[in-house]
């Protein structure tokens, strides 16, 4: 099979012929008149289609044969009524095809189908009665709800299926096998056996490849066997007749029509972006209904597909969602109601030519749970998902949704089964949920899930959903989920809004939730808030877009909603024009990747405070990727550094999110420095290929925003100031001369206070959710609301959206040299009401200013134009630059680095005094651990600050008291006594040895001097220390300093406080200590050592030099640069610092031995341990014994090399070896002589003890050919650096053969080709070392040796 990114490109365009359509979902050999209306998928249930003859051997009785293959293995029309409704489920009885043996003593039976003709067979599905008499009805679901069937279950034994061409079955193959029953004539039994499986509801699937887990493990897509005749073979254990209820044959009529899988069913990437449709069903469905499935609004399958815009249908898939369909029958029968409405809603996709997926599971909705009310899907059959996706080409995939309200271990057993067999036929799985009550941890942690990825991860996909929008989980979901994706652990991310979050906080615009009814609320959302979270995602390189409620999002009666015709197909259009950034490019605008579970508040004072909707403050810090514990931190560093070498990108930064620097100011701090402001103003905007994207940022309060953007012209003084109302995003590009802008904005925003809150019209907005096949008034008025008083293009009797009040955007740009020409390009249309979306913009100038002012009111969307832009430099422009980090009051301790006298408390404990929970006395830390005693608990507050007071708190417990407690504050680590402050101290013993020393080095001790305070009762209040409080002292009684008075504060950076146990016993308990005060100057510090160089190899070494190439160490702060030191017999000969990841050494002598090691080092001087590699300098070359030239016929070439070397090889003029990989993936290893037939570049080179060397290259013509540029160019000579600066070089070199191509190599890396013989290489970094080569190529494509090697270093800033 292909892999996702090779698979076919051939895409499904509107409603082409079903041939196309197929080969677009990577699916082949299908029929083309497939299309047709009616006509069956290509794989089909033989049994059921065909005119079949049903018998049985000798001395067996055969009743109600043509049950067997009816096509109904639960048999729900089992009374009078027909049951359609779902009730009378006590009288439930299984029905079918009845064996009985009449020979005496024997119990074994057999059933036999003749399709009549032979057809290729893929699937077998046997369902046997599976209740032992009649099962009854119970609760079953661990929650109490719904109805299960219960009773005792049948073990069938010695069962067989056997097929063959001939009646009697003389030459049957076996599908599968159990027991020991008899056999036909001329079959055997298998050396492997079966063991018994327990009956289930869905019966049994069995495939044809009884190697593969005797038949039960399930093949690829048109592994088949050619067979007339089925028999099965079985026995009911008590004696009593065998109940066959259903025997399912699924094959194909034609040889033709046999599928095969070839690459993936849809690519989703940035490139082909990809729009859920939902389609809910509306809980009414009758098995064998002939009308299409009934969806929520009046909606039809075919008719939500065709509402879709034909240029966008290529993105698009629709979600067939069973929403509470099962949950009037009893669990498992359910199913049955679930798998007809899917296969119903197929096939009409199917002959629409549109693509679907299905929904998998909700809610802890598993085969393995049971159910609660929210079980939509409660009863997967695994083996009848496979079938779908055999049966069904358009069959796209499966969706996980909403899981979080009912744990997670369930859905992660079931997804991990519906993934592997989503890959299985180039499917995918999207799981969509929000990281509310530990989801994303429960997620990682679960051991069948991470199997499943480490196997199928491209095809799983998460999208955050923001149903709770009261528990804002939003930003750190997104964070969570694209940090999965960077890191290779998934196939990408993306986004479902739902409209449920606006009920959880907001009815009416500027108001709460208020006393309004959800069904009410739910419609509120502004709809223009929605094409914001599409921004949001399409930023963060997200690739999949989905919404719910589906009729207010998407639309009611097969047309589309104001929202989706204005807002979301406007939107997603540019998205698939336009595509978001891919994952290389993320990756390298990313700095830092954090670790671990980061909480809700992390966001305040970067991105801003999560909202619940996906709302981001600024742009400036991109999503913040965030990498889940998928492994330890090394594994996912070390994932990450290989998916980043994967792309060809360095690796960002790695922290912990319990990293000191992410607490407090600090963390503002970090993120500053790594990613520089782009803007200013309040509202949103991020920079991206040169495009602004913005928004105002306000979910639901009535205030203007602004953004001010900088612009190219005139040496970048230029501005562009930007203020938008509420509810608006806008996209503006520049030209690239400055002289034009191009903006497009959308404010779209329908008024529903009328209709919907002040309830016009008089609808119910009355009802809940319940189980069962009825619709409440509430959904009911939702529906009515879209349909007659929300339409857009209203016709005679329908009210038209009320969206005509006009929000005004205003532009000011300032220095302008003349007046600049504004118009609109296209805009929004009227609805059948006539009123205008827009007014045709206005343009204020001042020509002593250069001032120009452009307002426009909208509502909807609009395409703007301004030209004629010619600036004047201006030296008052706009600063772009931060403001200083503002002091403020607060727990400077929370958050921040803990350490002990000695290491001896628990690692999970260490952090509980600095978490901001003092209310749980058990919530400690404990310096000392069980023994406790003497010892003392040290907080670094990350940077000198002015300390106002100290809370401390330890457990309390009746009249406890703790003993020699002592409090100090100091400026730094050293507690120098000059400089410490003691702010309560009540040491009893002033010989008292203390562990370690008073700077903290451990080994020594040190004493404190004798204090007078008292010891008191813990109390749930803790204690209270002033800085200038009564008794405070320096720790250096002879310091002049003055102490602080009333008021002041003291600058502190470290606080420690001693203890010695209490008056219960040895062991401190600190619940938390807050040290109050405002932040001073905020220092980053590091004591972190970067990562290990990874993969160090030695390539291509020659006898006087060699080449080293590494993958690249991560760290907290950044990695600085490289040490490389090389040696011979234990002695250092050479050594270099570097920032790039390749070096040559040079010079070596021939036959040495060298030792390589490379340390990372980071900006604070941190090293990392040393990656080592050993080689001896020779030159190891790869001899043919057929000299390139013109031959008459095929040669036979033989490659030699030195002893013990291993040689691989090309015929495609390619390299053998490739950077940081074994083997090239056309290279193999030679075994043997090669035959040459054809013209042909041989390329070989040696590999010996893990040391790559060089490459040599042949050219061979057979026939009468001309040899003209078959011989290796020569290399390029007397390569010189003309001239360079900090990010730039120029290069020229000489050579001997005109007509090449060149190329300049910079580090081992290709940065530039072309004709001519000098170069200006760009994008270098300042004060880096770099080794340059150049090479020809001749216009066979056959690359020179490489010249010889120049060596620069880049000019400072």
């Amino acid at each position: 099979m292909k892999t996702r990114k090779e698979g076919s490109k051939a895409r499904l365009l509107g409603l082409s012929c079903m041939a196309l359509v197929l080969t677009a979902f990577g699916v082949t050999g299908v029929r083309a008149d497939a299309a047709d209306a009616k006509k069956a998928p290509p794989l089909v249930n033989l049994a059921e289609e065909k005119d079949v003859k049903v018998t049985v051997g000798e001395n067996m009785d055969l009743k109600n044969a043509d049950l067997l293959t009816d096509g109904d293995k639960y048999y729900l029309l089992h009374d009078a009524t027909g049951n359609k409704e779902g009730n009378n489920w006590e009288n439930y009885q299984e029905q079918g095809t009845e064996v009985t043996s009449t020979a005496e003593g024997k119990k074994g039976v057999w059933v036999q189908v003749d399709l009549g003709a032979s057809y290729p067979l893929e699937v077998i599905n046997l369902k046997r009665q599976v209740y032992d008499g009649q099962a009854t009805i119970g609760n079953g679901n661990p929650s109490g709800q719904g109805k299960r069937l219960k009773g005792t279950k049948i073990s069938y034994k010695n069962t067989a299926i056997v097929i063959g061409n001939e009646e009697d079955l003389s030459d049957g193959q076996i599908v599968y096998y159990e027991g020991n029953p008899t056999l036909p004539d001329g079959v055997k039994q298998p050396e492997n056996v079966s063991k018994p499986y327990e009956e289930a509801m869905g019966g049994q699937w069995f495939y044809m490849d009884y190697a593969n887990k005797n038949g039960l493990g399930a093949t690829e897509l048109g592994t088949t066997k050619e067979a007339r005749y089925i028999r099965v073979y079985t026995e009911n254990p008590k004696g009593a007749a065998v109940k066959f209820m259903e025997l399912g044959i699924y094959g194909y009529e034609n040889e033709q029509d046999v599928q095969s899988q070839d690459g993936p069913r849809r690519v989703i990437d940035n490139e082909h972006p990809m729009m859920i449709a939902t389609a809910y069903s509306n809980d009414v469905y009758e098995i064998g209904q002939e009308e299409g499935p009934e969806l929520q609004g009046s909606n039809t399958v075919d008719g939500r597909w065709n509402a879709i815009p034909d240029d966008l249908k290529e993105n698009n898939v629709l979600l067939l969602h069973t929403n509470n369909l099962r949950q009037f029958a009893p669990d498992h029968i359910g199913q049955a109601y679930l798998q007809a409405f899917h296969e119903h809603g197929l096939q009409i996709a199917y002959e629409q030519g549109a693509p679907i997926m299905l929904l998998g599971l909700t809610a802890a909705a598993t085969p393995e749970q049971g159910g609660t009310q929210y079980n939509i899907t409660a009863d997967m059959d695994y083996g009848w998902l496979d079938l779908m996706y055999r049966t069904y080409p358009n069959m796209q995939g499966v969706f996980n949704t909403e899981n979080f309200w009912a744990g997670i271990h369930p859905p992660c057993e079931g997804s991990a089964k519906m993934l592997e067999i989503a890959d299985r036929f180039g499917g995918f799985f999207v799981w969509s949920d929000q990281d509310h009550g530990s989801t994303v941890t429960n997620i990682v942690s679960n051991a069948n899930m991470k199997k499943a990825l480490e196997k199928h991860g491209d095809a799983f996909y998460l999208i955050y959903k923001n149903t709770s929008s009261n528990q804002p989980d939003d930003l750190k979901t997104s964070s969570l989920f694209q940090g999965s994706w960077l890191a290779g652990y998934t196939g990408g991310w993306g986004m479902l809004s739902d409209t449920w979050a606006w009920d959880q906080q907001f009815s009416k615009l500027w108001q709460g939730a208020g006393s309004y009814n959800n069904w009410q609320r739910l419609c509120g959302e502004p709809e223009a808030l929605l094409g914001m979270q599409m921004m949001s995602t399409y930023l963060g390189g997200g690739v999949i877009y989905t919404f719910e409620f589906p009729e207010i999002v998407y639309g009611t009666s097969n047309t589309n909603s104001p929202a989706n015709t204005h807002v979301l197909t406007e939107l997603f259009r540019y998205i698939v024009n336009n595509p978001a950034p891919s994952k290389k490019e993320i990756m390298e605008e990313t700095k830092a990747v954090l670790y671990g579970n980061v909480s809700s508040d992390f966001y305040s004072g970067l991105s801003g405070k999560p909202t619940g909707f996906q709302i981001y403050e600024t742009g400036r810090y991109g999503i913040i990727p965030v990498i889940p514990a998928w492994g330890t931190r090394a594994e996912v560093t070390e994932k990450l550094i290989q998916e980043a070498d994967k792309l060809g990108v360095t690796p960002p930064n790695v922290l912990d999110v319990k990293d000191k620097n992410l607490s407090g100011q600090a963390k503002q701090k970090y993120f500053k420095d790594l990613y520089p402001i782009e803007y200013v103003g309040n509202a949103f905007a991020d920079k991206w290929e040169g495009t602004w994207y913005l928004y105002n940022n306000k979910v639901n309060t009535n205030e203007k925003q602004h953004a001010i953007l900088p612009l190219e012209g005139e040496e970048e003084s230029a501005r562009l100031k930007v203020e938008m109302e509420p509810h608006e995003f806008m996209i503006m590009n520049e030209s690239g001369d400055g002289t034009a802008m191009d903006i497009t904005l959308n404010n779209y925003r329908v008024n529903k206070d009328e209709i919907i809150f002040d309830n016009k019209f008089g609808l119910k907005w009355t009802g809940d959710f319940s189980p069962g096949q009825v619709t409440i008034d509430g959904k009911l008025s939702v529906y009515k609301y879209m349909d007659e008083y929300n339409v857009v293009n209203a016709p005679e009797g329908k009210l038209s959206p009320e969206d005509n009040e006009l929000r005004t955007t205003t532009f000011e740009l300032t220095k302008l040299a003349k007046k600049p020409e504004v118009k609109v390009v296209k805009g929004q249309q009227p609805d059948t009401d006539g009123q205008p979306q827009y007014t045709e913009p206005k343009v204020e100038f001042n020509e002593e200013t250069g001032k120009a002012v452009i307002t426009i009111q909208t509502n909807g969307w609009v395409d703007l134009s301004i030209t004629g832009l010619e600036f004047v430099y201006d030296e008052d422009a706009q600063k772009i630059e931060d403001e200083p980090i503002k002091s403020e009051r607060t727990n400077l301790a929370r958050g921040k680095n803990v350490s002990f006298s000695e290491d001896a408390s628990e690692a999970s404990r260490r952090d509980d005094a600095v978490d901001g929970n003092k209310t749980n006395r058990d919530n400690y830390s404990d310096p000392g651990g069980n023994t406790g005693g003497a010892h003392w608990l040290q907080v670094d507050l990350g940077g000198v600050h002015h300390v106002e007071e100290v809370n401390l708190y330890r457990y309390w417990d009746g009249t406890r008291k703790y003993h020699d407690t002592v409090v100090l504050l100091s400026p730094d680590s050293s507690f120098d006594p000059t400089k410490t402050l003691v702010l309560w101290n009540g040491n009893r013993d002033e010989n008292k040895e203390w562990p370690a020393a008073l700077s903290g080095t451990q080994g020594e001790t040190h004493k404190l001097p004798k204090g007078e305070k008292e010891e008191y009762i813990e109390t749930k209040d803790g204690k209270n220390m002033k800085v200038y409080g009564e008794g405070v002292s320096w720790l250096d009684p002879d310091t002049k300093t003055p102490l602080p008075k009333d008021g002041e504060h003291f600058d502190a950076g470290y606080i420690r406080v001693y203890m010695n146990g209490s008056t219960e016993g040895n062991t401190n308990h600190v619940v938390e200590l807050e040290v109050m005060g405002e932040t001073g100057d905020v220092v980053i510090k590091d004591e972190e050592a970067p990562t290990v160089p990874g993969n160090l190899r030695v390539v291509s070494p020659k006898a006087s030099e060699a080449e080293i190439r590494f993958l690249p160490s991560v760290d907290n702060t950044g990695v600085e640069k490289y040490k490389v030191s090389w040696s011979k017999g234990g002695e250092q000969v050479g050594s270099r610092e570097v920032t790039q990841t390749a070096l040559i050494l040079d010079p070596l002598e021939v036959g040495s031995e060298y030792t390589v090691q490379v340390k990372a080092v980071d900006r604070y001087g941190n090293e990392s341990e040393a990656a080592e590699v050993s080689f001896t300098a020779m030159d190891i070359q790869v001899s043919a014994d057929v000299v390139s030239g013109q031959y008459d016929s095929a040669q036979q070439v033989t490659l030699t090399a030195g002893e013990g070397a291993e040689i691989y090889y090309t015929l495609d003029g390619s390299q053998p070896f490739e950077k940081n990989k074994e083997v090239s993936e056309s290279a193999k290893k030679y075994e043997g002589p090669i035959t040459v037939e054809k013209n042909t570049i041989l390329r070989a080179a040696a590999r010996k003890d893990g040391v790559e060397y060089g490459t040599g290259s042949w050219y061979y013509l057979i026939g009468a050919q001309s040899q003209d540029n078959w011989e290796t160019p020569k290399a390029p000579s007397d390569v010189r650096i003309d001239s360079k600066s900090s990010s730039s070089a120029n290069i020229s070199w000489a050579a001997e053969e005109p007509g090449c191509t060149y190329r300049v190599y910079a580090n081992g890396k290709m940065v530039w080709e072309g004709k001519e013989m000098n170069q200006t290489i760009q994008e270098l970094t300042p004060l880096t070392t770099y080794q340059v080569y150049v090479t020809a190529v001749n216009e066979r494509g056959i690359e020179s040796l490489r010249s010889e090697t120049v060596e620069f270093v880049t000019m400072a800033q």
